[in-house]
């Protein structure tokens, strides 16, 4: 990958850390919300530049499925965007979660129903973090999307942004397992924040 971040081994190891911690952090608080076991599979977080997406997204997503697209930008002291994706299927499968096992029919009542739970999972993932960067974060309001794969890039501001952090896991509830995919994209000031961070971090062991 043309590292464009320019994030050495001990910076990558810190961010790593910092999402699963903060990415478990929303699972919890998922399960209380839901009150109900969720179990979040250890993220596999991958760092793209621009130029590998297109190939990533064509890799990762199949072009006959649909998926939703929940993105929400947040300004503060740490910028940029969440985006999370996820299939059909899966969202269909949440929204039976949330509807206490009563299966949903219609599209619209269906991302309506998941729109709640993908947007504690961006914002408190992203609150998270900031927290543990010593900084605060505001969140615009959401967006959400139903999209064939092929639309993911067109309909997202992915690229918009010159790094990509894709947090790739699987929330499994107690019924049901729904996969899906963040994208923390992150303007420079916050690549720097989070450089900074991980220095003194490091620094301190």
């Amino acid at each position: 990958m043309d590292n464009i971040m320019d994030f050495n081994e001990d910076e990558i190891d810190f961010l790593q850390e910092l999402l699963n911690v903060s990415f478990g952090g929303s699972t919890a608080l998922i399960s209380n919300m839901l009150d109900t076991f969720a179990t979040m599979h250890i993220p596999k977080i991958k760092m793209l530049n621009i130029k590998e997406l297109k190939d990533f997204i064509n890799k990762n997503f199949n072009e006959s499925e649909e998926y939703v697209v929940f993105s929400q930008q947040f300004r503060g002291g740490i910028e940029g965007e969440a985006v999370f994706i996820s299939n059909y299927n899966s969202i269909k499968h949440l929204s039976v979660v949330l509807n206490e096992d009563d299966e949903v029919q219609e599209v619209e009542d269906i991302i309506d129903l998941s729109s709640e739970l993908l947007n504690i999972v961006n914002s408190a993932t992203i609150k998270d973090m900031a927290k543990n960067l010593d900084k605060e974060v505001f969140f615009a309001q959401p967006s959400i999307k139903s999209v064939r794969s092929n639309e993911i890039i067109g309909n997202t501001n992915l690229t918009s942004y010159k790094t990509i952090i894709v947090v790739s896991t699987v929330l499994d509830f107690e019924k049901e397992d729904i996969t899906g995919t963040l994208y923390v994209l992150l303007k420079p000031k916050t690549i720097e924040i989070i450089k900074r961070a991980a220095q003194e971090f490091f620094s301190e062991v």
